[in-house]
């Protein structure tokens, strides 16, 4: 799947800054699109014993994700590649936290990226709708234009007694 495309479903799946800032290794948070066998770091995990107790979990997602979005975003995704005939590419290797693994692509840390992604990635469009993007799209841009303009506690203490 195209660079542009993962990002757009990572808006979805990762809607705020905060959703983005826990992608760093040692946080037991998927920091790269990886798969892996009982994985704790793997974007996608594969876990279970017996073929009867096997279960597959998606780590990308946090509290602060729609699960229906989510759901939706996942089915695209998974649509997308059986319709494209993508192959699944190398787990994880044995003994090796995914997140240790350079080789992998690290997942998207710029949400403005991932929007733009969005609105861009035609496959996404049809599936979501172009209201949708648009409503959803302003809506993000306008939470991180109020980040963007926000004065954090460091700076105060930090250049107060400057100026």
């Amino acid at each position: 799947m195209p660079t542009c495309a993962k990002r757009a479903i990572d808006a979805v799946i990762a809607p705020t800054v905060n959703c983005l800032r826990r992608r760093r290794r040692h946080t037991f948070s998927p920091s790269n699109i990886s798969w892996g066998l009982e994985d704790r770091s793997a974007l996608v995990r594969v876990k279970g014993g017996s073929p009867a107790s096997k279960h597959v979990e998606y780590r990308a997602p946090s509290a602060l994700s729609n699960p229906y979005l989510v759901g939706a975003a996942l089915l695209q995704a998974g649509l997308r590649g059986i319709e494209d005939k993508l192959q699944a590419p190398e787990p994880s290797k044995p003994g090796v936290p995914a997140e240790e693994d350079d080789g992998f692509e690290k997942l998207p840390t710029d949400l403005a990226r991932s929007i733009d992604a969005l609105e861009q990635e035609p496959a996404t469009l049809d599936f979501f709708g172009r209201d949708f993007i648009t409503a959803y799209t302003t809506m993000r841009r306008y939470e991180l234009s109020r980040l963007a303009d926000w004065v954090s506690d460091w700076e105060r203490i930090e250049y107060l007694e400057l100026f």
